[in-house]
């Protein structure tokens, strides 16, 4: 399902371009720009599946086939919607936030990530979709992983029915709809929020927990792979870096030195805007 994770981008970018300038200019203009736009971008992006088209006369070829043959469910037994749910839901939300390893067994935890998940969903669900300026931008962001979400649902339980097991569940598949996900987030934080002074606060929190979490996570792979699942790092598990790992550990404790600064350099920032935002006589926007 990776190359066709992109796939959700064509109707997504010819909504974004059909939907751009609504209100200021007129329908047949909005359509012929619509239309030249996909024209030039088909050309470019969806090679592609024409590729795919002409050589295996489908979109995509499935590639789980040879690994996961149609079977019928064991005498008994009979597919029901709560294992379904229980292994796609935790799958997701596992993966979707880091699972590293041949067959992604490396994780933060099925309890932080489901909090996580859980937390984020309800503010988006609860915010970001209120009525306001920029509603209807938040509406067609939300499209490209609404339509991502739909197919993967799809394709999880055709598997599911025709082989039992319930397939296509990894997170990544809606890493192309991050920046969707994220800006879509950040309205929902920020209405959430309310006034100037708590969105300063919540800028704070938000900007010290995420990175804490990504180091975190950053600390339990590598304990994982390198320190015998072990914490905090050992020299044996430095040696085992250094003869096993896949760039020099100067790379790695430079790129960390570099990451510090920028997190330092980021949570400085936000707390100083919040700092003024609360300042006596500060005029803010909402």
């Amino acid at each position: 399902m990776d190359q066709g994770d992109g796939l959700p981008a064509v109707p997504f970018a010819a909504l974004v371009v059909l939907v751009a300038g609504s209100g200021v200019l007129p329908l047949r203009t909005r359509l012929v720009r619509t239309v030249v736009t996909m024209a030039v971008t088909a050309g470019i992006g969806a090679w592609w599946w024409v590729h795919n088209v002409l050589a295996y006369g489908r979109v995509q070829p499935n590639g789980y086939t040879a690994m996961r043959p149609p079977k019928e469910f064991p005498p008994g037994e009979h597919p029901t919607l709560s294992h379904f749910l229980d292994v796609s839901w935790g799958t997701l939300a596992r993966t979707f936030w880091g699972s590293p390893g041949i067959k992604a067994q490396v994780s933060i935890g099925d309890v932080l990530t489901s909090v996580l998940t859980l937390v984020t969903l309800a503010v988006v669900v609860a915010f970001a979709f209120r009525k306001g300026p920029d509603r209807r931008a938040v509406v067609v962001l939300a499209v490209f992983p609404a339509l991502l979400t739909a197919i993967q649902t799809y394709t999880s339980a055709h598997a599911y029915l025709t082989t039992t097991e319930v397939a296509a569940t990894q997170g990544r598949y809606h890493f192309p709809a991050i920046v969707c996900l994220v800006a879509v987030s950040a309205i929902a934080w920020r209405r959430m929020a309310g006034g100037p002074t708590a969105r300063a606060r919540t800028a704070v929190g938000l900007s010290i927990a995420l990175p804490a979490v990504g180091l975190y996570g950053l600390g339990v792979v590598s304990s994982w792979f390198w320190n015998a699942a072990r914490f905090p790092v050992t020299p044996a598990g430095v040696e085992r870096y250094v003869a096993l790992g896949p760039v020099p550990p100067s790379v790695v404790a430079v790129l960390v030195a570099l990451v510090l600064v920028g997190l330092v350099a980021t949570v400085t920032a936000v707390v100083r805007s919040a700092a003024l935002t609360r300042a006596p006589g500060v005029v803010t926007t909402a």
